[in-house]
């Protein structure tokens, strides 16, 4: 076999094997097997207005206000607070999220709250 049709082989055997890693991660990103790329999401708490009558009031209601969950996922959210004195007040909310399988998979979100 001459040097040439060696060297053509060569090449033609990485050219093959590159095309076909790039078809393969093609695959993944295409089908969902890879992330490419965060996703942001907002969440706020729901706001009230109460008549003063000397008790602490709190809501407890949340929503999704930017962004979507990939598919398969659910988000557990816990809104606290409360206010009793006339005025306005901040409830804390903390997220998680979950996939499919029920595995913490929060890092993968930008969550602001």
């Amino acid at each position: 076999m001459g040097k040439s049709k060696k060297t053509l082989y060569v090449v033609s055997s990485l050219v093959i094997g590159v095309c076909s890693v790039l078809l393969v991660l093609f695959g993944f990103i295409l089908f969902g097997g890879v992330n490419d790329s965060s996703v942001d999401l907002v969440f706020v708490s729901d706001t009230r207005d109460f008549i003063y009558d000397g008790y602490a009031h709190g809501s407890d209601g949340w929503q999704l206000a930017e962004g979507k969950l990939r598919k398969g996922h659910t988000a557990k959210v816990k809104v606290t607070g409360s206010q009793r004195d006339v005025g306005t007040g901040k409830n804390a909310i903390s997220v998680v999220i979950y996939d499919k399988n029920g595995n913490d998979i929060t890092e993968t979100y930008n969550i602001e709250l």
